[in-house]
């Protein structure tokens, strides 16, 4: 429920900020999930980046509450790493551009 979601929310936060002694205004959504109604209790409770586990590259106008990930590995070589920065292995957008969506 909403009492509850801000609970989670406003006390996690703070239990952090306790330990390391700065300010918590990112968020990792657990299970790499959110709604729009969690992302707005996100940005109501103070937070003003939120990442998911949704694969993908970020653009101007994405929403800073759900950015996307691209996982960087040890082993990529320089060129693999520049080629994941600049989104050419978005293969998910890909994927999403035949289907149509």
């Amino acid at each position: 429920n909403d009492h509850d979601l801000d609970v989670e929310l406003r006390d996690s936060s703070s239990r952090i900020e306790d330990i390391i002694g700065k300010k918590v205004d990112m968020i990792s959504y657990p299970h790499g999930k959110a709604d729009r109604r969690v992302r707005d209790a996100a940005v109501e409770s103070g937070y003003r980046l939120g990442v998911g586990s949704r694969f993908g590259v970020n653009f101007e106008n994405t929403d800073p509450m759900f950015l996307r990930r691209t996982e960087i590995w040890a082993t990529d070589s320089e060129d693999i790493f520049r080629q994941k920065y600049s989104g050419a292995w978005d293969w998910y957008g890909y994927w999403q551009k035949l289907r149509g969506l």
